[in-house]
């Protein structure tokens, strides 16, 4: 019994205090990175027509964001921002501030290949004045923690959103 009890309590303890470090990192450049290969059967003009309708409805400016949207390479380079939230003291959620990105997509024949990275918050939260989320998420606080759990949200929307838009038919590979 006694060991049941130690053992949840670590679990409770340790989901507590190393949720920050859900994001996935990248082990060469330390930097929180989501990756895929998708695997389809959409030719290489189909699959830009989808990417480019894509980014046409996820940012307010497509061509704002857009820094690179070519189709002979098979490339978008895009430089995103989201708003960001966080639990509040008194307030169920306050602004915190703008959370950029990059979000890189390679595509050919049957194959999109993304990267989502480089994310960047434009705070002035308690104890953290903006900066890379890799450096937000060593703050141990409440506000840095809710922080990057909407920031977690909002980046799995946006990736959902995404991989809607390129139909599988087998599942994500890493094959390039």
């Amino acid at each position: 019994m006694k060991k049941l009890m130690l053992t949840l309590t670590l679990v409770i303890l340790s989901s507590g205090l190393f949720g920050q470090s859900r994001f996935r990192m990248d082990t060469i450049t330390n930097k929180i990175t989501y990756d895929s290969t998708i695997v389809c059967e959409l030719s290489k003009a189909e699959l830009y027509r989808n990417i480019r309708m894509w980014v046409a409805t996820a940012f307010n400016n497509g061509k704002y964001v857009t820094q690179i949207d070519d189709s002979t390479q098979g490339l978008f380079f895009i430089k995103g921002s989201f708003h960001s939230v966080m639990k509040g003291f008194l307030t169920e959620f306050q602004p915190a501030g703008y959370t950029d990105f990059t979000f890189t997509v390679h595509f050919k024949d049957n194959k999109v290949k993304y990267r989502m990275t480089d994310f960047y918050n434009e705070s002035d939260i308690y104890g953290y004045s903006g900066g890379p989320v890799e450096e937000l998420m060593k703050l141990k606080n409440g506000y840095a923690e809710s922080l990057c759990n909407d920031i977690k949200k909002t980046k799995n929307r946006f990736l959902k959103s995404f991989v809607e838009k390129v139909p599988t038919t087998q599942s994500s590979s890493d094959d390039w």
